[in-house]
């Protein structure tokens, strides 16, 4: 996918101020509905298509799922800078097709907001969410509970080889800010 000029800019300050920490990371841009995973250096290793939550916004603060569950317009992916954990579940297999899921946890945007990356969850088939996925259009991107969910062999392929045994960095863009505020970055 082609980087807009906000993914490139925010790819710069990011390297410009080791916000990364000398750790692999990911920008998950929300108004493309694309995520790029880049090594320590900032070299792009992969990009995907992603599904975001079904409500638009920046701030996700209920931590609790049942919450979300009984009000779908509290779905919403928060922005901000995470700390990766990857986690190993059979479970997850199950769930999302793939054993891995890649908890965001530490925020920086203040609300205690969390989330996650995993592969796209099919159980609930009126949903589509691999035909979302697999769609040109950014517009039916908008169906997961808050988190990040990408195809199985992207996950499998790209973000499970680089987080599997080192913690890294997710930067997700605002919708309703600009990145730099939102971000803390110069």
């Amino acid at each position: 996918a082609e980087r807009t000029v906000g993914v490139e800019r925010l790819l710069s300050a990011i390297l410009d101020t080791n916000t990364n920490e000398g750790k692999a990371f990911v920008v998950a841009d929300k108004p493309t509905a694309t995520m790029y995973v880049f090594d320590k250096l900032g070299n792009l290793k992969g990009s995907s298509p992603v599904l975001l939550g079904v409500t638009k916004g920046d701030k996700n603060t209920l931590s609790s799922l049942s919450s979300r569950a009984d009000n779908p317009l509290l779905r919403t992916t928060p922005s901000g800078i995470y700390t990766t954990k990857s986690i190993k579940h059979e479970q997850y297999k199950k769930e999302y097709g793939h054993e891995w899921l890649v908890q965001l946890v530490e925020t920086t945007a203040g609300d205690n907001s969390t989330t996650a990356i995993h592969g796209v969850y099919v159980h609930t088939p009126s949903e589509q969410r691999q035909a979302r996925l697999d769609s040109k259009s950014i517009e039916d991107n908008r169906v997961s509970w808050g988190c990040l969910n990408a195809p199985v062999q992207f996950m499998q392929d790209v973000v499970q080889p680089t987080f599997e045994n080192e913690n890294g960095k997710v930067f997700i863009t605002p919708e309703e800010m600009g990145s730099d505020a939102m971000l803390g970055l110069p």
